[in-house]
């Protein structure tokens, strides 16, 4: 469930990265999202582990997800990628504004996930970009999420290999 978030903002988060002034390369891109808040696991969930015999901390932290991505020189060229809208999750980015090298926007969710966010990112140059993605809301379950993570990507070469263009 995490990851699907993960993946959703990243998906989200790229058409921003291409709207700011800075000309990017095209190929292929390599996107990392690390979650940077540490998760507070349910004091009853690790009571009853612990009652199974399974020892879990109070906090989690995962690893970093890390993603492939694939930008046409067609994309790279016109700063803009089609609208991303990830189905697994019902994530969206929507309403990005620019100013200069810095992009922020809101993420929407409605699906896996429901609840609303922010995006904030700084293209560093042509290869590279930073940035965070806050969201709350809760999980289809309804577990309530209050998420942060911080994104980084960096253009890795200029031929994609296997790895499909973003649609």
């Amino acid at each position: 469930m995490m990851r699907r978030w993960i993946l959703a903002v990243g998906l989200c988060v790229l058409p921003m990265t291409l709207s700011a002034a800075v000309q990017l390369k095209p190929g292929l891109w390599s996107m990392s999202v690390q979650m940077a808040q540490d998760m507070e696991l349910d004091p009853e969930l690790v009571e009853q582990m612990r009652q199974m015999g399974l020892q879990l901390p109070q906090k989690v932290t995962p690893p970093p997800n890390v993603y492939d991505l694939c930008i046409t020189p067609q994309q790279a060229s016109a700063q803009r990628l089609p609208d991303l809208h990830d189905p697994a999750s019902g994530c969206t980015g929507r309403n990005i504004v620019r100013e200069g090298d810095r992009a922020t926007g809101d993420l929407s969710c409605d699906g896996m996930f429901v609840g609303g966010g922010k995006v904030q990112l700084l293209l560093t140059g042509p290869g590279s970009f930073t940035g965070q993605a806050l969201f709350r809301g809760q999980s289809q379950d309804g577990l309530p999420l209050d998420l942060r993570g911080n994104l980084a990507g960096s253009w890795r070469a200029a031929d994609c290999g296997n790895v499909q263009p973003v649609q």
